[in-house]
């Protein structure tokens, strides 16, 4: 099966599990949890019980985004946006901030050390790319909290399920939040954090009114489709710099000369 219809597939199986778990969203609490936790066992099924070691991920990789998919939603309706989540929240929202601010700042010292370099011959541009994720490495990389028997969920191996699945998006750590620059223009990126926030991407509920949510919050939320409760437990973010070299080349060029 082609890639586009591979993710043509994905996106029909997704839609049909919104439709199936739809009717849960007016439903109690309990009932919701009740379906949390059948999600999570079919997702034990596939992959077995190790967070450390999920097993299969890549030949069940399909049926494994469909179901998270469902338990993201699921978790959505659940929240209840306690005093300790709220806070929690903050807490998370600022060191992604501040961890994407040095980020930007290391990566443009890195710019203009390369720009500063000598002229090589083989270098026809450079790409430099800064990389903030979040890694799942063993039980310390999530951070518990008191209501976490309260919603039920399995938050290690649903995570590093998760984080296993964003490790197969392609290049250098391109599973986490990504700045590209080129070396000679690395003062012309655009500004994502201006001052407004961006929980409009948490749904319509204003469960963290009072906190400016920073992109970066928001992208683990809206683009890797981790739930607000993952979030606020993620305990380990790492944050790379990636340069790249690059040479171009073409044989039409070679038969003119």
């Amino acid at each position: 099966m082609s890639s586009i219809m591979k993710l043509l597939e994905l996106q029909k199986r997704k839609s049909e599990g919104i439709d199936e778990i739809h009717p849960l969203k007016a439903q109690p609490f309990e009932r919701q949890r009740e379906a949390l936790l059948r999600i999570e066992q079919q997702v034990r099924d596939l992959v077995g019980l190790d967070p450390l070691f999920p097993r299969n991920v890549e030949d069940n990789a399909m049926d494994l985004k469909v179901l998270l998919y469902k338990r993201f939603f699921l978790l959505g309706w659940m929240l209840k946006a306690s005093p300790e989540e709220y806070e929690r929240m903050r807490i998370v929202n600022q060191l992604l901030f501040d961890k994407m601010a040095q980020l930007k700042e290391a990566v443009g010292r890195t710019c203009r050390r390369l720009h500063d370099m000598p002229k090589d011959d083989f270098v026809d541009d450079i790409e430099v790319c800064g990389n903030l994720f979040y890694s799942y490495n063993d039980e310390q990389s999530v951070l518990p909290m008191e209501c976490d028997d309260e919603y039920g969920s399995d938050y290690k191996l649903m995570m590093s399920v998760n984080d296993a699945i964003q490790h197969r998006r392609g290049m250098f750590g391109s599973k986490g939040v990504e700045y590209y620059y080129r070396y000679d223009q690395e003062d012309t990126f655009y500004e994502l954090d201006n001052g407004e926030s961006w929980g409009h991407k948490f749904g319509p509920a204003p469960h963290f009114e009072g906190i400016c949510v920073c992109h970066t919050a928001s992208a683990f939320v809206e683009q890797f489709k981790y739930p607000i409760f993952d979030l606020l437990r993620m305990n380990d973010f790492w944050t790379e710099i990636h340069v790249v070299f690059q040479n171009f080349d073409y044989i039409k060029k070679h038969m003119d000369l």
